[in-house]
């Protein structure tokens, strides 16, 4: 349709007039109908109000060409992105690279995945770390030599596959040790254990003096016996580290990667409630008191502790041990307060309760080669916890190896309850850790975790959890949580509060291992291993398996 020259003209002319004039030729202004001679006036469409039925079909075909949408993340600048990008999930980031080719770019970039992984980690895992003496933290080299983009993928849907419990492959196992036929069968975590891909486990011969350790990456079985073929009782592997205890009473160390290297210790007693390994260290913990040796010196030291201790976590390099105490402030108990009464006879006017505070203490060797306090400071964590929860599992020696190479009492926490579906009240669990920057980290737990018997830290901010319902057992559970951390005040602590990911039930207890490359579930009469990084084992080694002998490969399956 062709416009005729004179609208063409107008047309030319409106395009020119400034923004008051253009709104004034499509808005008229006229009196109100109650008074002509009002000085207020009403505003009503001018042009929009005259057009016609189909000219308004036509207005809004050509209203929907121009969206009113604005891309607010592809014009921010590149700092802004990333802090934005940070708290995004990190699957998302690869997800919503559909949506553009402006978002394909910004979310693609290295400084946007890096910031997004260091909020979920709290580290940069394309840095090689390196031990920084005297503190638990390290410093930091770039390794630029990987694909970042396939890396990042990679990374990606194998934090995805933790966070829901989604394996990329699953091969089951005969369970490579004998336990009791017991209906209230619960798997012995003593007696087998996992790190980086090794699965170590007493061999089930009649003395059951060797310790056997697989290398689910490889298939490799290796066999680790002592001097005097010594029957073992507890086993524990960490990195390249076999420690375990026998009968005898010594503590027996081995090197995985190197057979020759072996060392032995004797030990206080049989009772050790744990055995910490962390780097070259060995922690071996008893009720009251501390064993600790090192690859290095081969000599065993002991450190009393007390009762009030609650979580231990010894230096992967150094010879420190930072632990975090339950102290009573002498300041604020003064006891019971009496008076003496019109008989003269004392009488009870208040009985103040005692309050505790959480103190951090790292430990050193001096030049004597003797303990001492280093340094000590307060871990000003502002909720309320229970004391009496800790001191009684510090006496009962009940902890748990929370986290690789760390062991912690579990609390409850005060004053602060959950409500279940038929309005019982739960108290809150809560356990303490302390973080490779030295910072105390307080943990607590739904309710639906409540019950947890075992714990195991694949990465930073997930924990599998072995639940067993009591009075039930029939119905067993493990659970997946994730966590969020928040900054306590002037960065004194961190606190990690997590939520529910998952409940499975499963058929009978279960105890858990393993890290980002594995998870093991170790049942009464098979082991089921998780593979969770696509590239921790090749297609031909699970074939090799099938007839490497016990424990004897039952299915794969790919999920």
């Amino acid at each position: 349709m062709e416009i005729d020259p004179e609208d063409e003209a107008f047309l030319r002319r409106f395009e020119t007039l400034p923004k008051s004039r253009r709104q004034a030729m499509y808005i008229v202004t006229l009196p109100p109908k109650e008074s002509i001679c009002a000085k207020t006036t009403y505003s009503y469409r001018g042009l929009l109000e005259r057009l016609r039925l189909d000219e308004w079909r036509e207005v809004k075909a050509h209203a929907e060409v121009h969206t009113l949408q604005c891309d607010i993340l592809g014009k921010l600048p590149p700092e802004i992105t990333s802090l934005v990008a940070r708290h995004l999930p990190l699957i998302d980031i690869i997800r919503l690279r559909r949506v553009s080719r402006r978002w394909q770019s910004i979310l693609s970039s290295q400084s946007v995945c890096r910031a997004a992984v260091r909020k979920t980690l709290g580290r940069d895992p394309w840095v090689n770390s390196i031990p920084i003496p005297n503190t638990q933290g390290s410093a930091s080299t770039t390794d630029s030599s990987h694909d970042f983009d396939a890396s990042f993928a990679s990374f990606v849907k194998r934090r995805y596959r933790l966070e829901r419990g989604k394996p990329h492959k699953v091969f089951t196992m005969r369970s490579p040790v004998a336990f009791e036929d017991d209906d209230r069968f619960i798997p012995d975590s003593k007696v087998i254990s996992y790190s980086n891909g090794i699965c170590t486990w007493i061999g089930q011969d009649e003395d059951k003096s060797s310790v056997i350790a697989l290398n689910l990456s490889t298939g490799e079985k290796k066999r680790f016996t002592t001097p005097n073929r010594e029957g073992l009782l507890y086993l524990q592997i960490s990195g390249s580290t076999i420690a375990a205890l026998s009968l005898r009473g010594y503590c027996h160390v081995w090197n995985y990667d190197d057979i020759s290297q072996f060392s032995s210790f004797r030990v206080p007693s049989l009772r050790c409630n744990l055995i910490l390994i962390n780097g070259k260290h060995i922690v071996l913990e008893y009720r009251n008191y501390l064993v600790h040796w090192s690859w290095d010196t081969r000599i065993a030291r002991t450190i009393a502790t007390g009762d009030s201790v609650i979580t231990v976590a010894p230096h992967p390099s150094e010879d420190q041990i930072t632990m975090i105490h339950c102290c009573l402030d002498e300041e604020r108990h003064s006891g019971p307060e009496r008076t003496l009464g019109e008989d003269g006879d004392e009488v009870l006017t208040s009985n103040k309760m005692p309050t505790h505070h959480l103190q951090t203490i790292k430990y050193t060797l001096n030049d004597e080669n003797e303990w001492y306090a280093s340094s000590s400071h307060p871990a000003s964590i502002s909720m309320d916890f229970s004391p009496m929860s800790w001191q009684w599992g510090a006496w009962q020696g009940r902890r748990k190896e929370i986290q690789p190479g760390q062991s912690s009492i579990f609390g409850q926490m005060e004053n602060t309850y959950e409500e279940d579906e038929e309005g019982q009240m739960h108290t809150i669990p809560v356990y303490l850790s302390v973080e490779p920057n030295g910072l105390a980290a307080m943990h607590t737990f739904p309710r639906e975790l409540d019950n947890g018997t075992q714990f195991v830290y694949p990465e930073e901010g997930i924990i599998y959890i072995s639940i067993v319902s009591e009075g039930d057992w029939e119905y067993q559970r493990y659970g997946i949580a994730k966590s969020t951390d928040v900054t306590g005040p002037s960065d004194t602590y961190v606190s990690l509060d997590y939520s529910v990911q998952r409940v499975q039930g499963v058929k009978e207890p279960l105890r858990i291992f393993g890290d980002t490359k594995f998870l093991v579930f170790l049942g009464k009469n098979t082991m089921d291993i998780w593979v969770m990084d696509e590239n921790a084992m090749d297609e031909k080694v699970m074939e090799e398996m099938r007839t490497a002998g016990l424990p004897k490969l039952v299915t794969v399956e790919t999920v």
